[in-house]
């Protein structure tokens, strides 16, 4: 039991100083990206997100940079969403069931 509750402790500080020193690279670079992007312009959700909504060089030439990168980049967690949840087990199911050949490495 003794070397189970040292594996604990030392496992607890493993995570901890690997997140720690995570946040504070993260925090550099966040604050360089949001100066990039013009984090600092405000926008309104409906120009992003509502029924008619601003082209993505309208929010460019507003300066609003990061409303138009953080549309794309929900645009392609979508895509990367749809593909995990329906055509990857598609094709899992079809390859394995030998539907479809198996490629050969």
């Amino acid at each position: 039991m003794r070397k189970f509750v040292n594996a604990t402790i030392a496992g607890a500080t493993a995570v901890a100083l690997t997140f720690g020193a995570t946040s504070v690279a993260n925090a550099g670079l966040s604050s360089e990206v949001g100066d990039n992007w013009n984090a600092g312009t405000d926008v309104v959700g409906t120009d992003i997100w509502g029924s008619s909504t601003k082209s993505d060089t309208e929010l460019k030439d507003e300066d609003a940079d990061w409303a138009a990168n953080m549309r794309a980049i929900t645009y392609a967690g979508i895509g990367a969403a749809v593909f995990t949840m329906i055509i990857a087990p598609a094709y899992n199911f079809l390859a394995y069931n030998n539907i479809l050949p198996l490629p050969k490495w």
